[in-house]
């Protein structure tokens, strides 16, 4: 969004980036091989079924 010369910001969002992904993952609980498919089939299913 911008890099006020700061060196600093560099380091900071690189690890805030795997750290980032790395959550991302645990909450969608899909692997790094598997596609997000199935987890947005599931969300389909849901609303027919309250339904």
């Amino acid at each position: 969004m911008g890099v006020p010369v700061g060196s600093e910001n560099a380091p900071q969002q690189s690890d805030f980036t795997p750290k980032k992904v790395a959550a991302v993952d645990l909450e969608t609980m899909t692997p790094t091989g598997k596609p997000p498919e199935e987890k947005a089939g599931e969300i389909k299913s849901t609303p027919p079924r309250g339904i």
